[in-house]
């Protein structure tokens, strides 16, 4: 069972959440990230580090600390949006300069995500990573087994891992703990989101170790309420365009999410463009100068 010190939120403390799983929070908490991102430490003495986080000194020293007397072999990256991948570069520079530079370290990862031929302005550019993670791609790290899980949706280039002798996702953003994930077009794609999160309920999973927030013990449960949320949502966006044709994104926030803080819009209004944009591939919806209508 996760230790009881997984509660605790504290910057550059580690904490024990499993046998194999150490966590050390980024300090930096904020509306979207919570209490902080996550970085999280694989293993004993050979070990591999999930998510370096921004790119913070801070952090960077305290990841140096937490791994004191120990080899990286493995930098895993769920994605890069800038809370995630920056501190990659200088933590496997740091890494070289003050241990052994002969030992290599892997960077597995996906690069950042393409708009029309150009990196998107909330991805990290400085992440290049040594093997594109494959869907169902296998690291063995002295004797744990880590296995790529490709979930696109939060981001086309998001990769969850899965620890298998815990039994724990690695999860990024795909599940945050007591939040939704938000869903940015044009890289965040709504249809995307809800297969990868189908995809989960293939694994044998015992915990979810997001990106934002502790370990959750229930992952059936969080999935499948995850699901529920995403097409209850959905259900309002198809009645919102069907009683307000003509309706640009703005106009059907307020109705669509009547349940959130008015101050919250201008975040919703990014999912909600994900919701219509998947009823558009659907044949279901249409647009006319960003105007929406029902088809």
């Amino acid at each position: 069972m996760p230790s009881k010190k997984s509660l605790e939120f504290i910057p550059g403390k580690v904490v024990q959440c499993t046998e194999h799983l150490r966590r050390v929070l980024a300090p930096n908490p904020s509306m979207m990230t919570g209490p902080g991102t996550n970085t999280y430490l694989i293993g004993n003495g050979d070990i591999a580090i999930l998510d370096p986080g921004p790119k913070n000194k801070e952090h960077l020293k305290a990841l140096l600390k937490a791994t004191e007397g120990e080899t990286v072999r493995w930098i895993f990256c769920t994605h890069t949006h800038n809370d995630h991948s920056p501190g990659t570069v200088p933590l496997v520079e740091a890494l070289q300069n003050e241990r052994d530079p002969q030992i290599p370290i892997e960077i597995i990862g996906l690069p950042a995500a393409l708009h029309n031929g150009s990196p998107l302005s909330s991805h990290d550019r400085s992440f290049e990573p040594t093997h594109p993670a494959n869907h169902g791609d296998i690291f063995d790290l002295n004797g744990l087994t880590i296995e790529a899980v490709c979930t696109p949706g939060h981001a086309s280039n998001h990769v969850c891992f899965y620890l298998h002798e815990e039994k724990i996702l690695l999860t990024g953003d795909h599940i945050m703990d007591g939040s939704t994930v938000v869903i940015a077009p044009p890289d965040g794609d709504m249809k995307a989101y809800i297969e990868s999160l189908e995809l989960l309920n293939t694994y044998d999973i015992k915990h979810l170790a997001p990106a934002h927030g502790n370990l959750i013990d229930t992952p059936k449960e969080i999935v499948a309420a995850t699901i529920a949320h995403r097409l209850k949502r959905e259900d309002k966006v198809i009645v919102a365009v069907k009683t307000l044709p003509d309706s640009t994104i703005k106009e059907l926030v307020t109705t669509v999410y009547d349940d959130t803080p008015t101050f919250l819009h201008p975040v919703a209004e990014f999912s909600l463009l994900a919701h219509i944009l998947k009823l558009k591939a659907e044949g279901k919806a249409g647009e006319t100068n960003e105007r929406w209508r029902w088809l």
